[in-house]
């Protein structure tokens, strides 16, 4: 497992192990994030397909994302509505 690359994060070594319940314990990897960022994770976390792709950064980079892109729709939106000394609350008033 030392060496491996799994999603941002690339395994250093092995550190130690975890007891679980009763005989079973699980492995623990010291990881080092593309970012710069060591971690330690359990084994079995890197090997499932689902598992950690990255420290956390991912997860912030993908809000940061999206977040983005929603304002840029919402500007967009703005840009579309009516304004004018009329329109007030979303209703358009007309002068008789």
């Amino acid at each position: 497992m030392v060496g491996r690359v799994v999603g941002r994060l690339t395994v250093l070594e092995r550190a130690g192990s975890q007891q679980l319940y009763g005989d079973v314990s699980a492995a623990l990897f010291l990881c080092r994030c593309r970012c710069g960022v060591e971690v330690v994770l359990p084994g079995e976390r890197l090997r499932r397909r689902k598992g950690a792709k990255s420290c956390g950064c991912l997860r912030a980079e993908i809000g940061k994302a999206k977040l983005a892109a929603w304002r840029a729709v919402r500007a967009a939106q703005a840009l579309q509505r009516p304004s004018g000394p009329y329109v007030t609350a979303g209703y358009i008033r007309r002068s008789v």
